[in-house]
């Protein structure tokens, strides 16, 4: 998890943009976090570095787009991780963060499994969460950074889904 801290603190420097589809509050359910885990997510959906996007029709088309092709190549995608990969390809991210795919369990839709460019022609990386190389040195990353308590759970979450 400290790679996720990492990448809050360039965040907060503005040395990278995060952002997430609305969705994001759908996929994480409350019921799973204690409250202050809860209020950590909600506080980090809320910063004005984190950038929250809707579901538009462009981004449903390539969502959909995307979900096609893999289909036709053998491949599952769910619903929200077609979502996912098509809001970071139409908003020009270099990288999708995730765990997805990380567990001891192989499953047919691990995202980290998918080859880059995407459906061939969208130029993304679909990696583990780590910071970009620096261009230049950065800025010491504050011991205090915040959101420790969800990125314990998430790691929680993580374990679990291998068990």
């Amino acid at each position: 998890m400290e790679n996720l801290r990492q990448l809050e603190s360039l965040s907060d420097i503005g040395a990278i943009t995060i952002f997430t589809p609305t969705i994001t509050l759908i996929e994480v359910l409350a019921c799973k976090l204690t409250d202050e885990q809860e209020t950590t997510f909600r506080e980090l959906l809320q910063r004005s570095n984190v950038l929250p996007v809707s579901v538009t029709s462009p981004i449903a088309e390539r969502a959909r787009e995307i979900r096609n092709q893999y289909r036709i190549d053998g491949h599952e995608i769910a619903v929200p991780d077609s979502i996912h990969l098509a809001t970071a390809s139409i908003y020009g991210a270099t990288a999708l963060h995730t765990y997805d795919g990380c567990g001891k369990r192989p499953k047919h839709t691990d995202l980290l499994k998918l080859a880059t460019p995407i459906i061939g022609k969208y130029p993304l990386t679909i990696c583990k969460p780590e910071p970009p190389p620096p261009d230049k040195p950065e800025k010491p990353i504050p011991a205090d950074a915040k959101g420790g308590d969800l990125f314990e759970w998430l790691d929680k979450q993580e374990e679990e889904d291998v068990k």
